[in-house]
């Protein structure tokens, strides 16, 4: 318990910073909801605009107009937020002794190198997992101190965890790259570099006629507006993110229990 008390404590000045943003996001952005609300010209505005405009910003085929449709592309900068935090956390968990020259507090514990990733795994995770529950705090929240009627909490749910299924697989992702990769940085920035790609396939995918196949590439549209809107979380990209996330876990402890960490 003691060593995840110590990741816990390592990590818990980024976690703030990070439910900061989180919050600024959530909180921020639904202050502006009223401006919108059946406003039929913001509409007409956002239909003059391309459609690859639309793409970047999570907008295509969303009324903003409406609750479900705003709260939807919070809900995708949100989604945005937790993937890169959980990149983050995943190269710290992994990488943190190489980079701040402790490695010799794994090499004088009395535990497994498998018993010590997973354990600063565990911490990860739990930054993680009430990340995205604060993100279902903050909403609930902000549409009760902005006075709006709440129509969509399961649905905030939902999105919440689909927030937490998508980043946590990016957060195992990282993981795996960072055991896998010698130098230390290298990890989170092949992470990033596999975001991005999946976000601009995911443009791509909004973009294009009769491109589904995009999708399993692109795991911000594993949960699309129209599905979760109506209630119900996609169970094949439920279990294809489950599956990858145990695959790239599997492989990452593997790697790092003969990893070099003097590299």
């Amino acid at each position: 318990m003691n060593m995840l008390r110590r990741e816990l404590k390592t990590g818990r000045r980024a976690f703030l910073l990070w439910t900061f943003g989180l919050f600024f996001i959530v909180v921020a952005g639904l202050t502006k909801f009223t401006g919108f609300a059946g406003n039929t010209e913001v509409l007409k505005i956002f239909d003059d605009f391309p459609k690859i405009v639309l793409a970047v910003f999570g907008m295509v085929g969303v009324d903003v107009s409406t609750l479900p449709g705003f709260y939807a592309i919070l809900a995708f900068y949100s989604i945005i937020c937790a993937v890169i935090y959980g990149i983050s956390l995943g190269a710290n968990a992994v990488n943190r002794e190489s980079i701040d020259k402790t490695y010799e507090f794994i090499f004088t514990k009395p535990r497994s190198r498998f018993y010590v990733i997973n354990i600063k795994l565990l911490g990860g995770i739990i930054y993680l997992t009430a990340f995205c529950l604060l993100n279902l705090l903050f909403s609930f929240a902000a549409t009760a101190l902005q006075g709006i009627e709440n129509t969509i909490s399961e649905q905030m749910v939902l999105f919440s965890v689909a927030m937490w299924l998508i980043s946590f697989l990016f957060f195992m992702l990282c993981v795996f790259l960072s055991a896998l990769i010698n130098k230390p940085e290298k990890g989170a920035q092949a992470a990033n570099a596999v975001f991005l790609l999946s976000f601009l396939i995911g443009m791509a995918y909004d973009i294009l006629e009769n491109a589904a196949f995009l999708r399993y590439f692109a795991p911000l549209k594993y949960f699309s507006y129209g599905e979760v809107l109506s209630g119900t979380l996609n169970t094949k990209f439920i279990i294809i993110c489950l599956v990858a996330s145990f695959i790239f876990y599997t492989a990452a402890s593997l790697i790092f229990s003969k990893k070099d960490l003097l590299d």
